[in-house]
């Protein structure tokens, strides 16, 4: 049995639980009878020959049951508020329709008990049920006899969505959709269908007691009624659906989807559309395609039978131009008459939307899903089936009711919404549909549970403004109290300023019921505010006095120099070195005792990282320093906090005497290598560093009285390296170039000879500074 949620209005839904708060919903009507609270099965019989097995259900008083055959090979049959503890199966071996039957029980959804009775079936076995008296008998025949059928009457013939063939007994009807968008509209009073059903004079019926579509028929319903009945049928078109109201009846119907193994129908689909005092029952088939049906009002109920439509009435059916789909229209329950208005989407909730050139009428989606959003400006997702819809100058209250039905949740309208829309939207999510009319409209929705409040986004934003400020009345309206807190990381004055903000909203201390104050000497915080917000401020307090991480940072100081020397001429002496003529002496020496011409200095940079292996670093300087090129200068370590400059200095003092008539000063001017550093360790483990070089050396060359002055090299930057990464700053050079000349006076002048006489020096020297910087977080 497949049950789902029955969709109509909410006025119908609030006046149904009136009347199941006077009796029981489900429970049989009968005008002359009280309704019992249980209906006692007695026994089951069998009756079993070659051509049928006749099987009843004996009870006290009619009972409300529902046939389906999930399988060919089985059928179930429940019944409702049945009581069967005293009941025996019957031997069932002789049967050759029959081949098992069990029983079974247990209580559904809403409380009420259900007996189900289970039969397997042999190939190609029917049945048939029909109700006498209290008794339910159900018959199963084999292909070659037929079940019991009541006595011949007229058909009524009427083709759905797109056949026009006529029936023997009506008139012919409009293929082309009214006002409201049906299609062949007609209705059948009582007496008809008394007449037809060999019925005559026999009391109108109360109820819809039942829907079979297991007779072995798979294009075959029977409607299950307690007496004649008068209903209407009519079909919509998009997607293709046959409805039949039944008039003064209620629905005891126990389930309201049940699916069908037809090349026609998907399922049949029972609701309460109206309650009293005119109720009416409705009955939607919803069909996979196309088809022409055949309805036979019988004892039992109305017969209603699918079949492929006529070929002729098909294709006039596609020459009828259909026109636009007027304004949604609804009235509200107190304005309707006894005449029946069926609704124009009332209760259609479900339709195939995947072709978009359909616009004739409003195509609602099934299996719906509502998600919460939250409104911001990032893009919104939409889960809503997706549905098309057409209005034109539509009273919004209407649209809105017509969301109800579409969604299942339930919509409450401010009184000051109100208006008309218009919209042409195809294949959109109905949610999205929901919000564009929302936002076009200058409304908003709130979403509690399982109902919408719709509203003015001004009226919300009133209504959130005097909640903020209610609540924040009731928050002052509290006894303050008085928290101290001895902080072990932090410094008190400084997070004292954070709290005051808290507290007041500025920089500054508030009143008396909420301040803060802090004691140096202890590093404690003493702050006075409501209990409300002493949690929020000691949760904070609890992220602000937290250990800060250390960084360990290792500098290598390091100058590598470069001399080049070469000597043109020849070296007179007694020494037998034989170097008459050209000859070139060329070596590579740290002699700094010769003269220079020229003395320069620059200050370039490049920056680099050699990466975590500072091992690999140490074993370089050690070659190079051992190789007289280059020696490590200095190589200190210094621990800092996290956000906290560390400063690593090596040089000299030089004095500077300042001499007046009262007094003699001495000031002290740094001629030394400064480095500082602040590391900042980022959530990834990474470690970025500001870093600042100045390299200050005293030039004695260039004096003003007695003072040097003093060079300077300076250079500032930021890098990000890996924990125990290396970065490189280079690139400070001194640059000193010399050149000299000895030989004999007079003779080295003389003309093509004198460089026999004479030696010429030249030196130029070369020395570069580099900084190694390695961090290491150490906690």
């Amino acid at each position: 049995m497949t049950t789902s949620k029955r969709t109509f209005p909410l006025l119908a839904m609030v006046l149904i639980a009136m009347v199941v708060a006077v009796g029981p919903a489900f429970a049989k009507r009968d005008s002359a009878n009280t309704i019992p609270e249980w209906i006692t099965v007695s026994a089951l019989t069998v009756k079993v020959d070659t051509a049928e097995t006749e099987i009843t259900v004996k009870g006290d008083f009619p009972p409300n049951y529902l046939t389906y055959r999930p399988t060919t090979d089985r059928l179930i049959l429940e019944m409702r508020d049945c009581d069967v503890s005293q009941l025996d199966i019957p031997s069932l071996a002789k049967s050759p329709h029959v081949l098992e039957m069990t029983m079974e029980s247990e209580t559904d959804g809403d409380g009420a008990s259900l007996a189900r009775f289970l039969f397997t079936l042999a190939s190609g076995v029917k049945h048939a049920v029909r109700q006498v008296g209290n008794d339910l008998v159900v018959t199963f025949t084999s292909d070659a006899s037929q079940a019991p059928t009541p006595d011949p009457v007229t058909t009524v013939t009427e083709p759905v969505a797109g056949s026009t063939a006529a029936a023997p007994a009506v008139s012919a009807v409009s293929r082309v959709p009214d006002s409201r968008g049906f299609i062949a509209y007609r209705e059948f009073d009582a007496a008809t269908f008394a007449a037809q059903a060999g019925m005559s004079g026999q009391a109108r019926g109360r109820a819809l007691t039942g829907v079979d579509t297991s007779d072995g028929e798979r294009n075959h319903v029977l409607l299950l009624t307690d007496g004649p009945a008068s209903f209407s049928t009519f079909e919509l078109a998009d997607p293709p659906r046959l409805v039949v109201d039944f008039q003064g009846l209620t629905n005891e119907v126990l389930a309201s989807r049940i699916p069908m193994d037809s090349s026609f129908v998907k399922q049949v689909r029972v609701s309460q559309f109206r309650t009293e005092p005119n109720p009416v029952v409705r009955a939607v088939f919803d069909l996979n395609k196309s088809a022409s049906y055949d309805l036979k009002p019988s004892v039992a109920g109305l017969n209603i039978t699918f079949r492929r439509p006529d070929l002729a009435g098909a294709m006039d059916a596609e020459m009828v131009a259909v026109p636009a789909m007027e304004p949604v229209t609804m009235a509200s329950l107190a304005a309707e008459s006894d005449t029946l208005e069926p609704s124009d989407y009332a209760f259609f909730s479900e339709a195939d939307t995947d072709d978009p050139g359909h616009r004739s009428g409003v195509k609602l989606g099934a299996g719906l899903t509502f998600e919460s959003k939250i409104i911001s400006d990032k893009q919104a997702v939409y889960t809503g089936r997706r549905i098309s819809l057409e209005l034109v100058d539509a009273d919004l209250k209407q649209v809105f009711r017509l969301f109800h039905e579409i969604s299942g949740l339930n919509f409450i309208l401010d009184p000051s919404v109100g208006g008309k829309v218009t919209v042409v939207l195809d294949n959109v999510p109905w949610d999205q549909c929901l919000d564009i009319i929302l936002r076009n409209s200058g409304l908003a929705q709130t979403f509690e549970n399982n109902v919408v409040r719709i509203s003015t986004t001004t009226q919300l934003a009133k209504e959130a403004q005097q909640r903020r400020a209610l609540k924040e009345a009731q928050l002052l309206d509290q006894e303050p109290v008085t928290i101290t807190r001895k902080l072990s990381y932090a410094k008190a004055q400084e997070v004292d300023r954070i709290i005051k903000r808290m507290l007041t909203g500025g920089a500054t201390g508030g009143s008396s019921r909420f301040q803060s104050q802090y004691d140096d000497r202890t590093n404690i915080i003493i702050f006075t505010t409501i209990p409300g917000r002493a949690e929020a401020i000691s949760k904070l307090l609890d992220e602000l006095d937290q250990q800060s991480p250390q960084v360990m940072i290792e500098a290598r100081i390091v100058e590598t120099s470069r001399e080049f020397t070469r000597d043109l001429g020849i070296d007179w002496g007694f020494l037998a070195n034989d170097q008459r003529g050209a000859g070139n002496s060329f070596s590579v020496d740290y002699d700094l005792n010769l003269p220079r011409v020229a003395d320069a200095n620059r200050l370039g940079l490049f920056f680099g990282d050699l990466g975590p292996n500072g091992f690999a670093i140490d074993i370089a300087l050690d070659a190079l320093e051992t190789e007289g090129r280059g020696r490590v200068l200095s190589a200190p370590k210094i621990m800092a906090q996290n956000n906290t400059t560390a400063i690593i200095e090596q040089g000299t003092q030089i004095p500077v005497v300042n001499t007046t008539a009262t007094e003699i000063n001495v000031e002290f001017i740094s001629a030394s290598l400064k480095l500082e550093v602040t590391p900042q360790i980022t959530a990834e483990g990474t470690i970025i560093m500001d870093i600042k070089v100045e390299n200050n050396s005293p030039d004695f060359n260039n004096r003003v009285g007695t003072t040097p002055a003093i060079n300077t090299q300076r250079a500032s930057t930021r890098v990000l390296v890996e924990d125990g990464g290396t970065a490189v700053i280079g690139g400070v050079f001194f640059l000193n170039e010399g050149e000299s000349e000895v030989g004999v006076p007079g003779l080295r002048k003389i003309p093509g000879l004198g460089w026999l006489f004479r030696n010429r020096n030249i030196t130029k020297q070369n020395k570069e500074l580099l900084i190694f910087i390695t961090p290491k977080i150490v906690n």
